[in-house]
């Protein structure tokens, strides 16, 4: 799979240029020795402020969309990205628009997209489905790691759990997540 999609980076530069030149814009804006620093300080701070009984989870209710076309996705790249920390490149629009736009031939897209009461974007999930009917995360199993559903921190629990639960109402025959990170909210 990866010399696959290797060779898919070779037959086309300009995928690999815009992929390299956004992997160094992330960098840059994240993951240089004084912004790091600077973010474990944050999450420090953020520790020690904390109280320390157990929160509630908060109230959030979720409308769901389907989206099963990229073209629809790539227009919520912005604001994708803004509900997500540095930290979870693999949830976020840039590697899971890219592989949903190389993905292989038995797959379509199957996002599910989630609005608050606002209509504001609140929350993705970003799946495939093959020919058989089976829903996954993108990269099918295939190497990537730490997949979830994208939405803010504080949100992320019931985001999935709504998520699933619109999922249940939906025609598909098995959903597949490998690769979940261990403290994934989708393993609610």
């Amino acid at each position: 799979a990866l010399a696959a999609h290797l060779d898919a980076l070779l037959s086309d530069p300009f995928l690999a240029r815009r992929m390299g030149a956004e992997g160094r814009r992330r960098f840059e804006s994240g993951y240089t020795r004084t912004s790091m620093v600077q973010e474990t300080l944050h999450v420090w701070e953020e520790a020690v402020r904390a109280p320390t009984s157990v929160a509630r989870e908060p109230t959030r209710t979720f409308t769901w969309e389907s989206i099963t076309d990229v073209a629809l996705l790539e227009p919520l790249a912005h604001d994708w990205a803004a509900l997500l920390g540095r930290d979870r490149f693999f949830v976020g629009p840039d590697w899971v628009l890219a592989w949903l736009e190389t993905r292989r031939e038995d797959s379509t897209p199957h996002g599910l997209v989630g609005r608050d009461g606002a209509g504001d974007l609140a929350a993705v999930l970003p799946l495939a489905r093959n020919r058989a009917g089976t829903l996954s995360l993108p990269g099918g199993g295939h190497g990537a790691d730490h997949l979830d559903i994208a939405a803010p921190p504080a949100h992320v629990l019931v985001a999935a759990r709504s998520a699933l639960a619109h999922l249940g109402g939906e025609s598909w025959s098995r959903l597949r997540l490998p690769h979940l990170a261990e403290d994934a909210a989708l393993r609610v």
